[in-house]
């Protein structure tokens, strides 16, 4: 019998942005800690809630959204998913979601490996404003 692989990714805060009226793409924002000794990449987002996820990049001011094929996560490093950045984004949403919702999602990694997680609904006027 092969045991699974575990993965040296470990997943925290992550919560799911209800979108505001005529948005029909909530944003995932997760913080991601590779424990691992080897630099890995997220490669893959599914949920039964969304159709698909894909992997975006904001390029900075005035530039265009990208889409990633993958996000590196350095070894021993934390990578914040979050708007200012790289976040997942839900495409095709099949149920709507309230503030509080959880959202199961499996994130998978270049290595091979694949964790569960949950995030939290929350509004985007439940963020800090600066």
């Amino acid at each position: 019998m092969q045991l699974p692989v575990l993965s040296s990714v470990k997943a925290y805060d992550a919560r799911v942005i209800v979108p505001l009226p005529g948005v029909q793409e909530p944003q995932v924002f997760v913080r991601l800690q590779n424990t691992g000794d080897k630099n890995i990449a997220l490669v893959s987002a599914h949920s039964a809630y969304a159709e698909r996820i894909v992997i975006r990049q904001v390029a900075g001011s005035g530039k265009p959204v990208q889409v990633l094929e993958s996000l590196p996560l350095p070894a021993k490093t934390l990578v914040e998913l979050n708007a200012d950045g790289a976040y997942l984004l839900l495409q095709g949403l099949k149920t709507s979601l309230q503030t509080g919702d959880k959202l199961h999602l499996e994130l998978g990694f270049s290595d091979k490996t694949r964790i569960e997680v949950t995030a939290i609904a929350r509004s985007a006027f439940d963020r800090p404003h600066h």
